[in-house]
């Protein structure tokens, strides 16, 4: 289970990614990691970063949580795939 630090700090990237994503080089290279994704652009990110403040652990939190590290984790793969050359997974 993550630490107080880790979900506070999860939760102000997020606000920062829905409020002002210029305003941490973070919430810059996240927004430009899922800017593309159409799940992710249609995220409130405010309502998960308060979720995460609150401690809800609601399945249906853990799920859009997991939804955006599934994103995260197939953006990571591509760009590791593309640094070597190779378009597979």
């Amino acid at each position: 289970m993550a630490g107080v630090k880790e979900r506070e700090a999860l939760a102000g990237l997020l606000r920062a990614l829905q409020a002002a994503p210029a305003s941490s080089l973070d919430a810059v290279l996240l927004a430009n990691v899922l800017r593309e994704n159409r799940i992710a652009s249609r995220a409130n990110w405010s309502e998960i970063a308060d979720a995460i403040d609150r401690g809800d652990a609601s399945k249906a939190m853990i799920g859009r949580l997991e939804e955006l590290a599934r994103i995260l984790e197939s953006e990571r793969a591509d760009m590791h795939a593309r640094m070597h050359g190779s378009h597979a997974r």
